[in-house]
């Protein structure tokens, strides 16, 4: 119950927020459901970094201080742009019964992500030795919890930003205590909500009731499964990465400026889950500028706000990198290194263990189902706006290898070993929704 109670708080802020936007033009009120809880978690998690960052701990007066004034903020503005606009405060659920039956369906996949979680209930190895020992730091540590940023706790990655963790600590404040509850529930919400984009952006694409089968299929896959529960921040990181680009698409088809600002929004808020999200968060803005000014003088306004968004929802990140972040004591640059050089040899293991990986039968086959899809709908693949996933995956995929190669600290087969797959799996929900929209595709989608 406390944690619904946290819940509904995070998600009525970003219903609110993105309730403005919905002013000027019709947002789909699914989209608008799906947004609101991951965007508002996200606020909730920026208003607790913002005090860390002004009052210095973890404090709840503060997190409650800051919520109100957001609130008292978004009611304001909500009542004044409606009130001058004369339009409805809620959005109208159409009758759409492929919607229904869709998420009825889906929500099947809660059954086995709960079964999980009772052979994982403290997560994986980073679970609990990286994302919520940064969150106990921060609900447990007082004035200290800055002791995580230490040099010393490198083996914790405390390099990395800390969207997850800070969603937890939330969690936390309704429980008093660092209940091992709220990790779990996190963990099975963003799995869901992952599934559920997925799910609306084919529908938007297909139009049939073809568009519950991928999602449905590849979150029930044993191994998606379980690293889905393992309470790690990947897949936070799927969930924005696919909602940022799924967004982007759309804007773009329908010229929508407040879906510009929405996929904004996911994009920012991407790049405070961990570096390859502040990655992916740089590589898509970059990407944003010939993809959305391909017509100049009907696509700037889409530009402008999306990347004003992106930036203002990428402000925790931007302050963590400037006054927070400390250096990777982990990293060996292998290109300088005479006692730890990058070899031939090592870039050889690291070809050599992604074909094993993307051929390993743990992933059910789904590597080569894609591989097909890939194969017979190529042309289909790398039109109607669809163009920027390939070419963002394969800049992500080669900057991701070549982190691999460059840094020499850890030997290379271990390293590969526990952590390859979870970079595929981040953008794996990414690949699914894209090679089934090419294929898939109503005609009437271009």
């Amino acid at each position: 119950m406390n944690y619904l109670i946290s819940l509904f708080i995070s998600s009525l802020l970003g219903f609110l927020g993105l309730n403005v936007l919905r002013s000027q033009t019709r947002i789909d009120p699914i989209l608008h459901i799906i947004a609101s809880i991951g965007l508002g978690l996200a606020l909730s998690a920026q208003i607790i970094f913002y005090t860390l960052f002004i009052v210095g701990h973890y404090n709840p007066t503060a997190l409650w201080i800051g919520h109100g004034i957001v609130f008292v903020i978004l009611i304001a503005a909500n009542f004044f742009v409606f009130k001058k606009d004369h339009a409805s405060l809620f959005p109208k659920f159409p009758s759409d019964q492929i919607a229904w039956i869709g998420f009825g369906t889906l929500s099947l996949i809660l059954i086995p992500l709960w079964r999980e979680t009772h052979f994982y209930p403290f997560g994986g190895w980073d679970a609990w030795a990286c994302w919520n020992l940064k969150a106990k730091f921060i609900f447990l540590g007082g004035d200290n919890w800055k002791n995580m940023l230490d040099p010393s706790m490198w083996r914790s990655n405390n390099q990395y930003p800390f969207l997850l963790p800070l969603m937890n600590v939330w969690g936390w404040n309704f429980y008093k205590n660092p209940s091992v509850t709220v990790p779990i529930l996190n963990a099975i919400l963003f799995t869901f909500l992952t599934a559920s984009i997925m799910f609306w952006g084919l529908k938007r694409s297909i139009k049939d009731i073809r568009s519950i089968i991928p999602p449905l299929v590849f979150f029930t896959i044993p191994f998606v499964n379980t690293l889905s529960i393992s309470q790690y921040s990947d897949i936070v990181l799927a969930f924005y990465l696919l909602g940022c680009f799924v967004c982007l698409i759309y804007a773009r088809e329908e010229k929508s400026v407040p879906i510009a600002i929405i996929s904004g929004l996911l994009c920012g808020a991407m790049s405070f889950t961990k570096t390859e999200g502040t990655l992916a968060c740089l590589l898509i803005s970059g990407l944003s500028v010939p993809f959305l000014l391909k017509r100049p003088n009907q696509s700037w306004p889409l530009f402008i706000g999306f990347l004003t968004a992106a930036i203002l929802s990428a402000m925790p990140a931007i302050l963590f990198q400037l006054f927070w972040a400390t250096q990777n004591v982990s990293f060996t640059n292998g290109l300088t290194s005479v006692d730890h050089p990058a070899t031939f040899v090592r870039l050889k293991v690291i070809v050599m263990f992604l074909i094993a990986e993307l051929t390993s039968w743990k992933w059910n086959g789904l590597w080569f189902l894609l591989g097909g899809g890939l194969f017979l709908g190529w042309k289909k693949c790398f039109k109607n706006g669809l163009t920027i996933i390939p070419i963002f995956l394969s800049i992500y995929v080669t900057a991701a290898i070549a982190h691999y190669f460059i840094n020499t600290h850890y030997e290379i087969v271990w390293w590969l070993g526990t952590t390859l797959n979870r970079i595929l799996y981040a953008i794996l929900p990414l690949i699914v929704w894209w090679v089934f929209t090419a294929i898939l595709r109503h005609p009437d989608k271009k």
